[in-house]
């Protein structure tokens, strides 16, 4: 009868520290989503966190436009686009990274759309910021890519050049995109910075 109690705790803690564990990687609760000004203390930061913080007031300044759209599965996400260009200038849709938030992983992205007077789309990816659902490394946010090359393909025209862009497991989520669809014609090109290429890699 002990064996049993003790296997059957043995089995119930076991469960708990799994559920546990996906919480803490798969999903970030809204009320403990970073505060794009509380740029982390790490050495990977610390070089560029004044920068960063600069860049960060400039996209609060800088007029933006909410876009929400619903994923495939039924979860709301957000984005911001910055830059209404009436001119035939290509468009970039910007992908942050795992825990990240568009303004740490896209500043110098978005600063270098800001001097080409070029519009780029930053969403929340889904888990994060004012996105809902849960983080799956790019399984599901590949689909989420997908929506936002057809809001951006009905808002600026299939004639306008769109390139795709992410850091980290935004890098991940447009090349699996890239893999999955056929993407539109004018999908020039795409920017991967730092994409995993397997998760034992991801996790090592």
């Amino acid at each position: 009868m002990i064996v049993i109690d003790v296997v059957l705790l043995t089995g119930i803690v076991f469960v708990l520290l799994l559920y546990i564990g996906y919480r803490i990687i798969f999903v970030h609760p809204m009320n403990k989503r970073p505060n794009p000004r509380e740029i982390p203390a790490s050495l990977l930061y610390k070089k560029y966190r004044d920068d960063m913080l600069g860049v960060v007031g400039d996209m609060e300044k800088s007029p933006f436009e909410v876009i929400e759209r619903t994923s495939y599965d039924g979860y709301s996400l957000r984005a911001r686009l910055y830059g209404r260009t009436k001119e035939n200038k290509p468009v970039v849709l910007f992908m942050h990274g795992y825990h990240g938030t568009a303004e740490w992983d896209g500043y110098g992205m978005y600063r270098i759309c800001k001097k080409l007077g070029w519009p780029i789309l930053m969403p929340d990816m889904r888990a994060h910021g004012k996105s809902e659902g849960s983080i799956s490394f790019g399984i599901r946010e590949r689909h989420d890519v997908r929506t936002w090359l057809e809001y951006l393909e009905q808002r600026f025209g299939e004639e306008t050049d769109i390139i795709l862009a992410g850091v980290s497991m935004g890098g991940t989520s447009v090349l699996l995109a890239a893999s999955d669809y056929e993407l539109p014609s004018n999908v020039k090109g795409i920017i991967s910075d730092c994409a995993f290429s397997h998760p034992a890699g991801l996790f090592s």
